[in-house]
């Protein structure tokens, strides 16, 4: 045995020519199975079982002869951090127990000490831990050992968590040690400006779990391990209606590559739907807008109330339509593009018709179409009910016809007539005439003007499509007067709450009789406005207010007319 120069003998003593393989209960030392816990085979080292211990277990040296040592050794590949528990029960200095790394003693105990712990950090490479106890010559104190246990190698392992959007964490090549219990987790969700990132797994390796679908992963980390976290991109979208309609989509995140049918339904039975803003790859199918949720978008949809006016001329003519089914504005079949006049279905035998009133001379022009379902079915044009041309047989496409119409006022009507079974149909578009055309109703007791039904019936004159003599003798939304009472009277005929009334007052005990709404002066000139009353409310009849039967009269009404 070689000492030093203070007499502590050297590691000359420490063979490892022989060994056996110890077994005992670590941390991390027989989960690996790279790692070996060897002693030799002279003095090996022995386990031991103490249950007060943690573990359960510890490794002691052997009994040994003086001057002589007992050893144990593994071999680790770092970086990473070496831990264990030691004592040491000997006689004091010239026995002790010591730990070597690559042949260098970092620590030795000697004499009598309780459990301690030791922390290594351990370099890059291939290092040889050993634990020694050495002897002298001199007599056993205590139990002439050393005691190791809960030995733990946890090298240092490369971990990467990768994400396209957000912060992840822990982050990219962190110092993580075998063992460590990973709570690896990314943003939810990461929003820049109109794109909205959210997360939808990941994809794993080493110990970390394959696959999962969420933004947390938890695991213990015993290999090099990485985190691929995935995303779904979504893009904000908007879609905004203008017109009588509602959508099933007006804005919010749609996932990318999304497929997106947006079902648009208008109030009104008759319309005409077109799109604008960011519309690239946008279509319109029907009453539906389809499109693929590639980036932003802000779509917007207006829809157009179609009238029989709108769509086959907006400078004059008015439109009227009846028979067994009226004629309707179609939207899909056109000679313009922009919808077109179709006959009413017919179930059977039955006329559909549609008229408007023109003030000759002038030159009619207009495109129809007609086919036919079954014989005996077509479409024809009258000039004050008088035959003019007519198309029985299926039409290649919209034709074209003009008709000089004398001086005066006419009616022009296209008739669609059936017989049994199916009947086709019959269309009408660009209908133009150089003449002149009414200003106001034929068919009320006073002609009511087109323009007062444009700006205060507008919905009466959209719900007939166009038909300003059915918009004028509809029922007004107050349930008591006409549209064309609503006229004469001077009130709004799409108030449900205004109506006419006679307001009475007295002054020096003599009635004083007035009525709402007071016009302005120019309007009222063009009425005339009287005064009828009765002196009891059981009379027959009301008389005209005159200063010779007013005495007496107690209940009183104006009434008011056109000049």
């Amino acid at each position: 045995m070689y000492f030093d120069a203070e007499g502590n003998p050297l590691l000359s003593c420490y063979t490892n020519t022989t060994s056996i393989t110890l077994y005992a209960q670590w941390e991390s030392l027989l989960e690996n199975p790279n790692h070996e816990l060897v002693s030799g085979d002279d003095y090996a080292w022995q386990t031991a079982v103490d249950e007060t211990l943690p573990g359960g277990y510890e490794l002691r040296s052997a009994a040994i002869p003086d001057g002589t040592n007992s050893w144990m050794k593994t071999v680790v590949t770092g970086p990473g951090k070496l831990s264990f528990d030691w004592k040491v029960s000997c006689e004091n200095r010239y026995a002790y127990l010591q730990v070597l790394i690559d042949g260098v003693q970092k620590k030795r105990i000697t004499g009598v000490k309780e459990w301690d712990s030791l922390l290594f950090e351990i370099e890059a490479g291939e290092h040889e831990v050993v634990w020694n106890y050495v002897k002298d010559g001199a007599a056993a104190v205590g139990e002439d050992a050393g005691f190791v246990r809960n030995i733990s190698w946890r090298p240092y392992l490369a971990f990467s968590s990768t994400s396209a959007h957000g912060t992840a964490l822990p982050a990219d090549n962190a110092a993580l040690l075998y063992g460590d219990e990973i709570s690896a987790s990314v943003d939810a969700s990461v929003t820049d400006g109109d794109v909205r990132y959210d997360c939808v797994g990941w994809i794993g390796t080493g110990s970390a779990p394959a696959e999962g679908a969420s933004n947390e992963c938890a695991f213990v980390l015993k290999e090099d391990s990485s985190l691929a976290w995935l995303w779904r991109t979504n893009f904000w979208t908007t879609l905004a209606v203008d017109g009588p309609a509602t959508a099933d989509f007006a804005e919010g995140w749609l996932e990318a590559g999304d497929a997106r049918t947006v079902a648009v339904a208008p109030s009104v039975p008759y319309f005409a739907l077109a799109i604008s803003g960011d519309t690239e790859g946008v279509a319109l199918d029907g009453t539906n807008v389809v499109f693929q949720a590639d980036r932003p978008r802000s779509i917007a949809v207006s829809v157009r109330e179609l009238t029989l006016a709108g769509i086959l001329g907006t400078d004059g003519p008015a439109w009227r339509t009846g028979g067994d089914a009226a004629w309707f504005p179609e939207a899909g079949a056109s000679a313009d593009g922009d919808g077109a006049a179709q006959s009413g279905a017919l179930e059977a035998r039955g006329t559909s018709w549609i008229e408007t009133t023109v003030v000759g001379p002038g030159t009619l022009a207009f495109k129809w179409r007609f086919t036919p379902g079954s014989a005996n079915s077509g479409v024809e044009l009258l000039i004050d009910g008088d035959y003019e041309d007519g198309l029985t047989d299926v039409t290649d496409g919209w034709e074209t016809m003009s008709v000089e119409i004398g001086a005066g006022r006419h009616v022009v009507r296209w008739e669609f007539y059936g017989s049994d079974g199916d009947n086709g149909a019959a269309w009408l578009d660009q209908v133009s005439w150089d003449g002149g055309y009414p200003a106001a109703t034929s068919t009320t007791p006073d002609p009511v003007p087109y323009a007062w039904l444009d700006a205060e019936a507008k919905p009466f004159v959209t719900r007939f499509f166009g038909d300003y003599e059915a918009a004028a003798n509809a029922d007004a939304a107050n349930g008591i007067n006409s549209v064309h009472e609503c006229y004469v009277a001077g009130i709004s005929p799409t108030n449900a709450t205004q109506v006419f009334r006679t307001v009475i007052s007295w002054e020096n005990g003599e009635p004083k009789i007035s009525w709402e709404p007071k016009l302005a002066a120019d309007e009222e000139a063009k009425r005339v406005y009287t005064e009828i009353g009765k002196t009891n409310v059981a009379d027959k009849g009301w008389m005209d207010v005159s200063p010779a039967n007013r005495d007496g009269m107690r209940f009183f009404k104006v009434k008011v007319e056109m000049k």
